[in-house]
């Protein structure tokens, strides 16, 4: 039964290591206030802690896997083994005087798991979005008396995952305690290329800052 178990907690870490391997590439992100820190910062919790507005500390059942009370974890049924995965949709429009977008897009948002460890202990593993950037701006400086004319464009993508692991040991009736370990990777793109339409011999600048975890 023991050996049943473990198996089954095996292949639920191999299947979430499986599902997360594409949120590498699901930062789908337009917001021209990205183009500054790191970004949009997510959301943070699982879909029950979302639709209560983000909360969710003290959120504390054995049928449900949440990462922002690590101390929950104790609380899992002994005899189940959770995989936890969501999508999200994100539809902007943005609007000035002149100009006019649209944009939509679905990501694959988080993938957790989580398994009791005996009677009095619990233990979840996931990755979850942290921020993310994507923006394509131009913006233009026209000088018509003088003959001088400069775009300049800003392109950025990218964004953040944290991979969590976490623990709790049941003290009391009532009491539990929990910790988890926090890992931030990805990566960063910004791009800034200055172009001169009216002189064809002015040379383009560009400059490029990568930043990766």
């Amino acid at each position: 039964m023991q050996t049943e178990r473990y198996s089954s907690l095996l292949v639920s870490l191999v299947i979430t290591i499986i599902i997360s391997t594409p949120l590498f590439g699901q930062f789908n992100t337009y917001s021209p206030y990205t183009r500054f820190g790191l970004g949009d910062m997510a959301k943070q919790g699982v879909a029950q802690n979302q639709a209560m507005g983000g909360t969710g500390l003290a959120i504390h059942e054995g049928n449900r896997i949440n990462y922002l009370n690590p101390a929950s974890f104790s609380s899992l049924d002994s005899t189940s083994v959770y995989l936890d995965f969501g999508a999200n949709s994100f539809h902007n429009h943005y609007q000035t005087e002149n100009f006019s977008n649209t944009w939509w897009n679905m990501n694959l948002h988080h993938v957790a798991f989580a398994s009791s460890i005996g009677k009095y202990m619990g233990f979840s593993a996931g990755i979850v979005p942290y921020s993310s950037i994507g923006y394509n701006i131009k913006q233009e400086y026209n000088d018509y008396t003088h003959g001088l004319a400069m775009d300049t464009y800003y392109k950025g993508e990218g964004g953040i995952m944290n991979f969590y692991t976490g623990t709790s040991i049941k003290l009391l009736d009532r009491v539990s305690l929990g910790v988890t370990m926090n890992y931030l990777m990805g990566k960063l793109t910004r791009e800034r290329e200055v172009n001169f339409p009216m002189h064809s011999g002015y040379s383009d600048i560009t400059s490029l800052n990568f930043v990766k975890r």
